[in-house]
């Protein structure tokens, strides 16, 4: 189909005047967006890339453009904190470096205090870290009463602070991808595998969930928290009721129905195990002839 150009042009006017919009014409002035960049690095993968990753004293740029790392986490129930964005290398970012989970982290350039999160439908104003206040002592804050505290918590502006303080405040960058989801895409594919390879146990309890048990009472657990890292030593099956206990501050939903599957299977594993040890106890021992 052959579009004419005239016919083209007199509808998208049609469009723009039914929308209240007017076209932009030559001298006029264009005021586009802060300017967002969200990157990271994996050596391994890029190291094209991360030869434009800078390390300084204790901090870092990516090129010309100071970042902050944040976790592109949802919380899962009301309870849960929401993530904080870090601005420097506080207590948090380096116990999160000594439990392995820094690469849960994202970095970005973004300096309008919303963030976009995992599940990419919408970007969500999260609060600076308290940590890397008070370690960088920002306006006094770690001599100040509860009440200032909090208005330097609300009104801190990145740009702002970027503008004032351009310093290099991280020694490491996460290697952590973003993505459209918090899993990779083949996650399915790698997770049966793995529980397969475990024959479908529970490598903390034992519990033995394969058929006809559910196959969604027996998951696959990121050690380091890094969703993205899929390395066998990194990854432990776990049933239900145990991964749950690996997440206190995010409870899984474990259903009353789920909880006595499992807790039915381990019955039946105990008693099955006594059965063998008995049986074993009860018959004569066979030294061969």
């Amino acid at each position: 189909m052959r579009l004419d150009p005239e016919e083209l042009f007199r509808k998208l006017t049609m469009l723009e005047t039914v929308a209240g919009v007017r076209p932009i014409k030559a001298g006029d002035v264009v005021t586009l967006p802060p300017k967002e960049l969200t990157v990271t690095i994996d050596i391994k993968e890029d190291p094209e890339g991360a030869r434009n990753v800078e390390f300084t004293h204790n901090a870092i740029f990516y090129g010309d453009i100071q970042v902050v790392l944040y976790i592109p986490e949802i919380p899962s129930t009301p309870e849960q904190a929401w993530p904080k964005f870090h601005f420097m290398e506080c207590r948090t970012i380096t116990r999160m470096k000594n439990e392995g989970r820094f690469n849960r982290y994202t970095i970005t350039s973004v300096t309008t205090g919303d963030f976009e999160m995992d599940n990419r439908l919408t970007k969500y104003k999260l609060d600076v870290c308290r940590n890397c206040l008070g370690g960088y002592d920002y306006k006094g804050y770690r001599g100040k009463p509860q009440a200032v505290k909090d208005h330097i918590v609300s009104s801190f502006n990145i740009a702002k602070f970027f503008e004032e303080h351009r310093e290099k405040f991280f020694s490491e960058f996460p290697t952590r991808p973003v993505r459209g989801t918090t899993y990779p895409l083949n996650w399915k594919d790698i997770s049966l595998a793995y529980r397969q390879s475990r024959s479908w146990h529970c490598e903390k309890c034992g519990v033995n969930l394969e058929s006809p048990c559910p196959s969604d009472l027996l998951h696959v657990h990121h050690k380091d928290g890094n969703k993205w890292n899929t390395a066998a030593d990194n990854l432990i099956a776990l049933c239900k009721l145990c991964h749950n206990e690996q997440h206190p501050n995010a409870r899984l939903n474990v259903t009353e129905h789920e909880r006595r599957i499992i807790e039915e299977c381990r019955r039946a594993d105990s008693e099955k195990a006594i059965s063998a040890i008995a049986a074993c106890r009860a018959a004569p021992p066979n030294y061969g002839s």
